[in-house]
């Protein structure tokens, strides 16, 4: 059975506020609001990689984990919980721009005091987890398409009756575990494969969103029909409309 990590505990919102909820509007004012913490996420990614080159090397030489580099990390990925809980309306508290959670929610994952020193070998121990990740990746855009596509419709019960559906909130809170989950495992925070779990209440409901989520997930990288015949129809029209090219060498008597 794989970790569950990390661990994020949090109560559904009451009474969340109706004018986030506004279709698009709400969505948008949100996000000029935000965009101050984006900015500051921005910086701290860049510190984040640096940090992880260096505790990469660390890992592999000394075979620990830099405290430096985990402390940084999990601020990161804190102030991006906060980011994404304020953003998806699981909570309506402004994100800030500390390093810690909000008081809306919990969030933990235990320090990794025996990392694995081959996956921590520098570019290939990258490449090996990228490798093993691939279908956890597919999963998490799944899942993260199906928590957009189910806070879109949770717009309809916030804004005319104030109140965030359960099916809408363990989706989104499961999505943001996974990509965490995954942004975690990815900076050797934890060498134990993520966790494919989320809750299965209102399972007709979730199945429905995950089916309608990996339909569209796959449409968008498989390349389509239509788009194939507009190339061919645009390759005959320049063919049929370009002039040929004389190349008889002409002799001047």
């Amino acid at each position: 059975m794989t970790a569950l990590y990390p661990v994020i505990e949090i109560e559904r919102i009451k009474k969340p506020n109706r004018w986030y909820a506004i279709p698009l509007l709400g969505f948008l004012f949100k996000f000029i609001i935000a965009l101050p913490v984006s900015v500051e996420l921005f910086f701290l990614r860049i510190m984040v990689f640096a940090a992880s080159i260096l505790n990469s090397c660390n890992i592999f030489f000394k075979g620990r984990y830099w405290k430096m580099a985990y402390d940084l990390n999990i601020g990161t990925l804190r102030l991006e919980v906060n980011l994404a809980f304020f953003i998806f309306g699981l909570t309506d508290e402004y994100p800030g721009f500390s390093l810690t959670t909000t008081k809306d929610y919990t969030f933990s994952l235990p320090f990794n005091k025996s990392p694995n020193r081959f996956l921590a070998t520098p570019i290939l121990g990258f490449v090996a987890r990228i490798i093993l990740m691939i279908p956890y990746i597919f999963y998490r855009q799944i899942l993260f398409m199906s928590a957009l596509l189910a806070v879109i419709a949770g717009w309809i019960s916030v804004l005319f009756k104030r109140k965030y559906p359960d099916t809408v909130f363990e989706i989104v809170r499961d999505s943001i575990r996974v990509d965490q989950a995954t942004s975690a495992y990815f900076l050797g925070m934890s060498d134990s494969y993520p966790s494919w779990w989320i809750s299965m209440k209102h399972k007709p409901l979730k199945i429905l969103l995950l089916i309608l989520a990996t339909i569209f997930t796959i449409w968008r990288f498989v390349p389509s029909h239509n788009n194939n015949n507009q190339i061919r129809q645009y390759q005959q029209y320049f063919y049929q409309n370009s002039a040929p090219i004389n190349i008889t060498p002409t002799i001047t008597p």
